[in-house]
């Protein structure tokens, strides 16, 4: 069951990022991560669930429902920090279907 509710909130969000003018791109890109152990590399894989552009600018889009599709939410917020850092954009989209909404995150990297 709740993959199929998954299903139909990307179907959902898809819908609405089209609406807001942006095109999708690629569903369930691949991102790698990776860290180092005393010294010793260690990789990981992302799935970030949309790449997108609008304006000519592409976004990692990621979609949420419930309390974690709220950015102050920190897994969500730390899961698009990864995301903005590995795929080395400033910003991000936290896509809501329940709540139609389209947030930028930005992450400015110093």
């Amino acid at each position: 069951l709740s993959r199929i509710r998954a299903k139909k909130g990307e179907r959902n969000s898809i819908k609405l990022l089209k609406a807001n003018g942006y095109k999708i791109l690629d569903e369930q890109i691949k991102l790698n991560g990776y860290f180092f152990i005393d010294n010793k590399l260690n990789k990981f894989d992302l799935r970030p669930d949309l790449l997108v552009e609008k304006n000519g600018i592409k976004y990692i889009a990621e979609i949420k429902t419930g309390e974690v599709a709220n950015p102050n939410n920190r897994y969500t917020r730390r899961q698009m920090h990864e995301y903005s850092f590995y795929s080395n954009q400033d910003d991000v989209l936290l896509v809501d279907p329940i709540n139609e909404s389209i947030k930028k995150l930005t992450f400015k990297k110093n």
